[in-house]
C-alpha cells in the first residue's frame, strides 16, 4: 500500500464516535472565534501556517471574501449565529482589491485568487447592477487564461454558471457556452498517455499536464460536468467517453485501491508524487466525478464507478491529513470523497466515514488554535471551511463550498 500514499503524510484515525452536538458546538467555536478576530478594514489577521506575503487578503481561496461567505452561509443555513452582517464588508471588497491587489497574486480576474470570487460573493451577499456588470467583465477576461480551477479559465467556468443558474440571464448563458467551447478546445489527445489531458502554463513552472481538482484534469471535468445537462447529445457522450478514458489510463491501481500522480510526465515544479489531498490525488478525483451519470443513466460506467470506489477506499486507508484540517490539503477536504459517495451510492458506510473525518477534524482545529493563539480564518485552507464540512456531515449532503454551491 505504501506505493499509493506517503504515509508521514497522515495520521492514525482518531477514535472518537460521531457526535452531533460536538460538531454543532465546533461550529459556533469556529464562527465565534472569526467574529472576535474581525478587524474592520483591515479584515482577519494571517495565520502563521499561510506562507504568503503581506497581511490583507481578499480573495475567495484564502482571503475575506471565502471567509465572509462560509460566515454568511452557516448563519443562513441555520448552523450558527452571527453578531454581525459582513455584507457592507463584502459590497467594499472588490474597490479595495483593485487599491491594493493580494500580495504576490497580483491583479487578476480568477474567480479563486481574484476579482471573479470576490465580486460573486459581493453579487450574492450586496447585489447590485453594478457588481454583477463588474462580475460579467471579470468572468470573460479569464476565458483566455490556462485551463485550470484556480490559476486560469475553468474558475471562470464555475463562476459563470453560478450566475446563469441565478438569474437565467441569456447573456450568461452566452457566456458560459464561450467558457464550455473554450475548455473543450484546448482538451487535447495525448497518445503517450492514450486519453486526452490539458497542458498548462503556470506562473511559477513551465508547460505542464496536472491531474489534480485545483490545478489538472479533476478540476476541469468537474467544471464540465456541472454543465452536462447544457450539452448536445453528441458532446455529452464524448465527454462521459473521454473522462472514463482518462481517469482509467492515468490511475496507479494497487491492492484494489487507486490514485494518481500529481501530473502526467514532468510535474512543472517540484517532484511529481502521489499525494492523497483533494488539491492532488484520489480524494479530488471522486468528488469531481459527483455528476457523473450512474450505471442506470446514458453514458455512465462500471468501470468509472470502480475506480471511484477504489479511490475513496484508499482516501479511508490513508487517513487524515497531517497537513490540517482544511479543505484544500487538509482532512476535511478528503472527506468531501466520502459524501460524494454516500450521494452516488446511498450506502451509510461513506457518510459514517466522513462523520469519523469530521470528528478528527474538529480536534485538528483545536489543537492548532492552542499552538497559534486563534483560529485560521480562511474558506479553503482553514477553520471556516472545516465549519462548513461539519455542517453538510450533519446534514448528509455532498458538494465543494464555492465549487458545487455558493
Amino acid at each position: 500500500m505504501s506505493m499509493l500514499y506517503e504515509r508521514a503524510r497522515h495520521l492514525p484515525l482518531a477514535n472518537q464516535p460521531w457526535d452531533e452536538a460536538g460538531a454543532r458546538a465546533a461550529i459556533r467555536e469556529i464562527v465565534a472565534d472569526a467574529e472576535a478576530a474581525f478587524r474592520g478594514d483591515d479584515l482577519w489577521p494571517r495565520h502563521p501556517l499561510e506562507d504568503y506575503p503581506g497581511d490583507r487578503y481578499r480573495n475567495l481561496y484564502w482571503g475575506a471574501a471565502g471567509t465572509i461567505w462560509a460566515l454568511h452561509h452557516l448563519a443562513a443555513s441555520g448552523a450558527s449565529g452571527l453578531g454581525r452582517d459582513y455584507s457592507a464588508a463584502a459590497s467594499k471588497l472588490h474597490a479595495e482589491y483593485l487599491a491594493e491587489p493580494d500580495a504576490g497574486l497580483g491583479r487578476n480576474p480568477l474567480y479563486m485568487i481574484g476579482e471573479a470570487g470576490i465580486l460573486l460573493v459581493e453579487v450574492i451577499l450586496s447585489p447590485s447592477s453594478s457588481a454583477a456588470a463588474r462580475l460579467q467583465r471579470a468572468v470573460e477576461a479569464s476565458l483566455e487564461k490556462a485551463p485550470d480551477l484556480c490559476f486560469g479559465a475553468t474558475g471562470a467556468m464555475v463562476a459563470a454558471n453560478f450566475a446563469y443558474r441565478k438569474t437565467n440571464d441569456p447573456a450568461w448563458r452566452a457566456i458560459l457556452e464561450r467558457c464550455v467551447d473554450r475548455l473543450w478546445a484546448t482538451w487535447s489527445y495525448s497518445s503517450e498517455a492514450g486519453c486526452h489531458l490539458w497542458q498548462a502554463v503556470y506562473p511559477f513552472g513551465g508547460p505542464t499536464t496536472h491531474l489534480g481538482g485545483c490545478h489538472g484534469v479533476a478540476g476541469n471535468v468537474m467544471a464540465l460536468m456541472q454543465v452536462i445537462d447544457l450539452l448536445e447529445p453528441a458532446k455529452y457522450d464524448e465527454l462521459c467517453r473521454r473522462c472514463v478514458e482518462v481517469y482509467e489510463n492515468t490511475a496507479v491501481v494497487e491492492g484494489g485501491r487507486a490514485n494518481w500522480w500529481r501530473s502526467v510526465g514532468d510535474p512543472g515544479w517540484g517532484k511529481n508524487k502521489l499525494l492523497v489531498q483533494w488539491c492532488y490525488g484520489a480524494p479530488g478525483m471522486v468528488t469531481a466525478m459527483r455528476r457523473f451519470p450512474s450505471r442506470a443513466e446514458r453514458g455512465g460506467s462500471d468501470r468509472m464507478e470502480s475506480l471511484l470506489r477504489q479511490a475513496a477506499e484508499l482516501t479511508w486507508r490513508a487517513g487524515p491529513l497531517a497537513k490540517g484540517a482544511g479543505l484544500c490539503h487538509g482532512t476535511a477536504g478528503n472527506g468531501y470523497a466520502f459524501l460524494a459517495m454516500h450521494e452516488r451510492t446511498g450506502e451509510p458506510v461513506w457518510l459514517d466515514r466522513a462523520r469519523s473525518f469530521a470528528m478528527h477534524a474538529i480536534s485538528q482545529v483545536r489543537e492548532a488554535r492552542v499552538v497559534h493563539g486563534h483560529g485560521r480564518f480562511t474558506l479553503w485552507t482553514g477553520d471556516l471551511g472545516v465549519a462548513v464540512y461539519l455542517w453538510q456531515c450533519i446534514q448528509g449532503s455532498a458538494g465543494i463550498p464555492s465549487l458545487d454551491y455558493l
